[in-house]
């Protein structure tokens, strides 16, 4: 009976944390794609995709995952160039990529209300 309310609860966890990561994964590919349209960007394969997971702090102290992911974009439909956000939980934090002349840009995420 333990040995079942263990794996039950493994599976439980591990299914939240997939559920969480996707909702992040969409909220990013959101963001990304907004972005790329305000600086006439092409978001290739139309995706992010998970680089990293970590713990972090919301600005009212509460733990809370964050996750890298990077996505492929092109300035003109030949260069192929990768950019990267930073989510908490399902809160875009920062994103980083290159503009046309090679202009890097890097912008913090007006933070939503915890």
């Amino acid at each position: 009976m333990t040995e079942f309310l263990l794996i039950a609860t493994l599976l439980t966890l591990a299914g939240g944390l997939w559920m969480t990561t996707m909702r992040s994964r969409d909220v990013a590919r959101y963001v990304v794609r907004e972005i790329c349209q305000q600086h006439n960007l092409q978001l290739l394969d139309q995706t992010v995709a998970l680089r990293k997971i970590r713990f972090g702090r919301r600005s009212n102290g509460n733990l809370n995952l964050r996750r890298q992911f990077r996505f492929d974009y092109s300035d003109n439909g030949f260069h192929r160039r990768d950019g990267m956000i930073w989510m908490l939980g399902d809160q875009p934090q920062w994103i980083s990529f290159e503009s046309d002349g090679g202009r890097v840009i890097e912008q913090l995420m007006t933070p939503a209300s915890d």
